[in-house]
């Protein structure tokens, strides 16, 4: 019961973190970049992908399971990523007549999220490569 508790306050806290940066990274990137195209949310699930990407490959290559897993990835990704809200924003701009900013939406951050998925967990391969060799 202990041990349960705990890994849910490690997603509380995740979660709070994960959903302030997502308020404050789509609201500066939608003040940044205006238009029809939906940048904050695009921008926010690419991160998103890059960094479950970087964890996935973390916690499959190494011993750091603690509560790495329910506070970085369940907590903080699952609040931080948007995914009915890219849902959402497809129709909205379907339903207003958009229809080629809807499919760019759809086609980038699709494309977009898994090269950001393969992109994280290569980079992450690469630091531990690196880290390996300067340790010999």
């Amino acid at each position: 019961m202990k041990e349960l508790l705990l890994k849910l306050l490690f997603i509380c806290l995740g979660a709070s973190i994960g959903a302030v940066s997502r308020y404050l990274i789509s609201a500066g990137a939608d003040a940044m970049f205006k238009g029809n195209f939906p940048w904050g949310t695009f921008i926010v699930n690419s991160m998103g992908c890059f960094l479950i990407g970087a964890a996935f490959w973390i916690l499959i290559t190494s011993e750091v399971k603690t509560h790495f897993q329910p506070f970085f990835v369940t907590g903080l990704l699952g609040s931080f990523t948007t995914f009915s809200t890219y849902m959402m924003e497809i129709v909205n701009l379907a339903k207003e007549g958009k229809h080629t900013s809807a499919f760019t939406s759809f086609l980038t951050h699709n494309l977009v999220g898994v090269v950001m998925v393969l992109v994280g967990a290569f980079c992450m391969e690469l630091i531990t490569k690196r880290i390996a060799i300067h340790n010999l």
